[in-house]
């Protein structure tokens, strides 16, 4: 198993990833099949991993994080870092592919998360555009909603940094926040 840790400042990695970000907090069927069709559609050369986000408000404690790095199979690729933004990982891993559902491409996009001004939005998301980094988009719920990429509204400029899962390779209506709730977790 590959771990990498950029919690702190590392040196940018070179090798070209096809990252699949997440909780995985409970791991499902969706994340495993999103994997799976994700590795498929990507370039021959870059490699499936899989981003932990850890931050001081994290609900992983060291023996979740230790139970999450045994389910993945051994030779697989965990990244584990407090970075949260897509724009500082793009700088760290230049040329990867991150996988997101049709809900973070949403908020991506959205003006709101960048002070309010689509200028700054458009500025920032270019910037990841420009270390060649891109974003396999699965349908996901939005507002009660079943969204593809097809649904959204993406700047013209960004078009081509938007690669979309198609529906009748990847649907699931699943999550872990669901999962949690469901079991009280």
């Amino acid at each position: 198993m590959k771990i990498y840790d950029f919690s702190g400042d590392k040196d940018t990695a070179s090798e070209r990833m096809v990252i699949l970000p997440g909780s995985f907090n409970p791991l499902h069927d969706g994340h495993l099949r999103l994997s799976e069709i994700a590795s498929s559609q990507s370039c021959q050369n870059a490699y499936l991993c899989k981003h932990i986000f850890i931050n001081s408000q994290s609900k992983y404690s060291f023996l979740m994080l230790a139970y999450f790095l045994l389910i993945f199979n051994p030779g697989k690729t965990v990244i584990i870092s407090n970075q949260p933004y897509f724009y500082k990982k793009a700088e760290i891993f230049p040329g990867s592919a991150f996988v997101i559902g049709a809900d973070t491409a949403v908020r991506l996009i959205n003006p709101k998360y960048y002070g309010g001004s689509y200028s700054q939005m458009l500025e920032i998301l270019l910037g990841c555009k420009r270390t060649g980094c891109t974003f396999l988009v699965g349908g996901r719920l939005v507002d009660g909603v079943f969204k593809v990429l097809e649904d959204l509204d993406i700047p013209q400029e960004l078009n081509d940094m938007f690669i979309s899962i198609p529906l009748e390779k990847f649907r699931m209506d699943i999550s872990s926040t669901e999962i949690r709730k469901s079991k009280n977790m």
